[in-house]
């Protein structure tokens, strides 16, 4: 398959999808790319990962500022987890 032919395929199969957006005039086509869907498709899948790695710091940062506290001698007030 060359690269039009396979640039083609693709932005016919996005255009079946409603990924893309296309503009015909005078012998000129122009496709643009649909942010929307995509946007929605990039959400749906790194979400549940940005959650996991918010948790995960915000763990590691207290563990460190506790250790750093008790380096210091400063006995920090343990917090209760919600």
């Amino acid at each position: 398959m060359t690269r039009f032919g396979r640039n083609g395929n693709i932005w016919t199969c996005c255009a079946k999808l409603d990924w893309s957006k296309t503009n015909e005039s005078v012998g000129k086509r122009m496709n643009s790319l649909n942010a929307v869907p995509i946007r929605q498709i990039y959400e749906r899948w790194v979400s549940p990962f940005r959650e996991l790695w918010s948790s995960q710091l915000l763990m590691l940062k207290e563990a460190v500022e506790e250790k750093d506290l008790d380096k210091k001698g400063i006995r920090s007030v343990k917090r209760k987890k919600i």
